[in-house]
């Protein structure tokens, strides 16, 4: 964020590529790749946590696989700035996880349960989406799916977490 003869603008970086959502359209990842790719994404998240911020909406269509085939990290549109709530700051969560009462922010299929159950979340949250993220990579299927959206919140509450398959079968 800066200004510039008494306008305020924000510059951004041009990320250069396609979607991970793209990519997957394709189909899954071989697991070396989605290894790859998934250590970026790992380390992108480790630097917002790191600076206190929470994703809170981690899928495909939020990655980006640069022209040079890095991972990034995009949209932080409903990131929430976490605050340490014990005395040694070592635990970060969202002072106001939710916009208004009983409104859920994000995107079904990658939703943390507390997340689904609209309430606190922290980091844990974001390390949910991204095995449910690796998962799809990995599998080219989402781990939870429900005819609608609240259908797809219940698996995700109730169902257990699906298995992957062998290595062997990827």
């Amino acid at each position: 964020v800066g200004e510039a003869e008494g306008v305020t603008f924000i510059a951004m970086e041009l990320i250069r590529g396609e979607k991970l959502s793209d990519v997957l359209n394709r189909g899954p990842l071989p697991p070396k790749r989605a290894l790859e790719l998934a250590t970026e994404i790992g380390e992108g998240l480790a630097r917002a946590h790191d600076k206190g911020l929470i994703h809170r909406d981690l899928k495909p269509s939020n990655v980006m696989v640069t022209e040079d085939g890095h991972a990034k990290v995009i949209d932080f549109g409903l990131a929430k700035v976490a605050e340490p709530i014990d005395l040694d700051g070592s635990t970060m969560s969202v002072r106001n996880p939710r916009t208004d009462s009983g409104v859920i922010l994000g995107t079904a299929a990658y939703m943390s349960p507390e997340q689904a159950r609209g309430t606190r979340v922290d980091h844990r949250s974001d390390i949910f989406s991204f095995g449910v993220l690796l998962y799809e990579m990995l599998t080219g299927r989402a781990a939870f799916q429900g005819a609608t959206s609240l259908d797809t919140m219940h698996a995700i509450l109730s169902q257990p977490v699906p298995p992957l398959p062998a290595m062997n079968a990827l």
